[in-house]
């Protein structure tokens, strides 16, 4: 399986949790709204509802999910029951993290030893020149504007 840098691939996950819960988690969008809503593992009437604290993707059940959603990866665990590694690559894949470059010292992609980083390997990142456009998506439009009343989608665009 190749290797991905969890860091990495929750940077380029922000704020798109939704998108990937969808998508990766296979979780109805309609429940990614931030409201109260049944569960969809245990079923409970309204004790769930996605977080997402500053993008990071978390949810909660009151009942089956309480501590284990901490961020939008232990949510696509939770959802599907993978492994964290599984869930790691196909996160990765869908934001399109590149595989860690090599495994140092405790699985840490670029770090010698004892864990330090080697010198030479921090790089600045060009906004302009190292994030790639996200396409648009009316589900995430709608999702947000729903958040930020009175925003719509049309004001987005435009």
């Amino acid at each position: 399986m190749p290797r991905y840098d969890p860091a990495d691939v929750k940077a380029r996950a922000r704020r798109r949790w939704a998108e990937i819960l969808v998508q990766v988690a296979g979780l109805p969008p309609e429940i990614l709204d931030g409201d109260h809503h049944p569960c969809p593992k245990c079923g409970g009437a309204d004790r769930f509802r996605f977080t997402d604290r500053d993008g990071d993707g978390s949810l909660i059940c009151n009942n089956c999910a309480r501590r284990d959603c901490g961020d939008g990866l232990a949510a696509v665990r939770w959802a599907t029951g993978l492994e964290f590694g599984e869930a790691l690559a196909r996160v990765a894949e869908f934001v399109g993290a590149p595989e860690a470059a090599g495994a140092g010292r405790n699985g840490k992609p670029g770090h010698g030893p004892a864990g330090k980083p080697q010198t030479g390997q921090h790089r600045s990142i060009d906004p302009g020149k190292d994030l790639e456009p996200v396409p648009w998506s009316d589900l995430l439009a709608a999702m947000f504007c729903r958040r930020k009343a009175p925003i719509q989608p049309a004001a987005i665009l435009a």
